[in-house]
Formats: structure tokens, sequence, C-alpha cells
């Protein structure tokens, strides 16, 4: 398609996927005009609200030890949830495996649990 090749030598090793170039190549072909996205369908994320994120701090401040599996149980997301919260939102850099047993053996796949903690950005 003699777009797909315009846009790559424009824009060389920034140019978007061709599948996204299809898709916008598409969306004005039919019409489209705006470049925002359309409204979606279905149940807008609840998971990362303010009341969800003062949650996480809350917890956080009170147990810096705390686990992200605690975390989610505790505030009622997923782990992947609690994990953008902290990182994107509470600006936490570094979430670290700890061994769950305080040390007595080297950490391994089978006595490992994640620590939300403990190092800002």
């Amino acid at each position: 398609m003699e777009t797909i090749r315009k846009i790559q030598q424009a824009f060389g090793e920034d140019a978007m996927s061709i599948t996204q170039i299809k898709e916008w190549y598409n969306r004005f072909k039919d019409g489209s005009t705006s470049v925002n996205s359309e409204p979606r369908h279905g149940r807008p994320s609840t998971s990362r609200n303010d009341n969800v994120i003062n949650q996480v701090h809350t917890l956080l401040t009170q147990d810096r030890r705390i686990t992200v599996r605690e975390l989610a149980d505790e505030v009622g997301v997923n782990i992947g949830s609690v994990h953008t919260i902290l990182t994107a939102d509470l600006g936490v850099g570094e979430i670290r495996a700890e061994a769950a047993n305080d040390g007595a053996e080297a950490p391994s796949p089978g006595n490992r649990t994640r620590h939300a903690g403990l190092r800002r950005k």
C-alpha cells in the first residue's frame, strides 16, 4: 500500500506499525475526521480511581513490608492494578522480591513473596 510506504519513509524507525497504519487509514477512509478514540462500550475501569489509590497509599504507609498480593486482597483489585498504582501513581521506584522467611535461606522461586516497597523515584 502506497500510504504505508510514505509513512514509513517520512517517519523511519518512529513510524507506527503496519497494523496501526491500516487501522488509521481505514478510519479516515470511512469518513472519520477525529484522531480521538471513540467511546468504548463496557464497564469503565474502577481499579485506578482516587479512592483505590488512597487506600493503597494508606496501607503502604502503615506497613512498608506489605506484599502486593496483600494490598490487592485488601483493596479488592488485581495484582497488576496494584503494581500500576504503586509505580505510576505513587512513584514507588522498585518492587522487590524478598525472602518470605526473613533471610534464613536464599530466596528461590518457591519461597519468595513480592513486597511493595520501598524506594521512591
